[in-house]
């Protein structure tokens, strides 16, 4: 049997962009969206290509910090501000931004981290 050893969390990633390098702190991120080998990461200011993949992405961002709502998407779990339930088993996010994401059914139930008491949750 082969233990893997966890992924370390990290606060800040280092982006390059042309030969420049940046610095974006994970609370700066709003959103996250695979896109083929990259992560494209949307902040509040803008948003940057990240070259490596989602899942690994969040395993070192924290997965107690963001939330997948699809198997391309996750967002930040401090900018939802809202939870709407759709049919079919699906759900609209608010961000704090007034960007409305959808989630699939696949990860509707992974919104029960949220803490509700602390989000304004809508119904219909």
């Amino acid at each position: 049997m082969t233990l893997v050893a966890p992924v370390p969390k990290t606060d800040t990633l280092l982006i390059s962009i042309g030969d420049m390098t940046r610095p974006v702190n994970w609370d700066q991120i709003v959103w996250l969206e695979a896109d083929g080998n990259y992560v494209r990461i949307f902040t509040r200011e803008r948003d940057y290509f990240y070259h490596r993949s989602l899942s690994d992405l969040l395993a070192g961002l924290g997965e107690d910090r963001f939330i997948r709502i699809h198997r391309s998407r996750a967002v930040n779990i401090a900018e939802i501000a809202g939870i709407r339930p759709l049919e079919k088993g699906k759900a609209e996010l608010r961000l704090r931004n007034g960007q409305r994401l959808c989630t699939s059914r696949r990860f509707r139930g992974d919104l029960s981290r949220v803490r509700v008491q602390q989000r304004e949750v809508t119904r219909s």
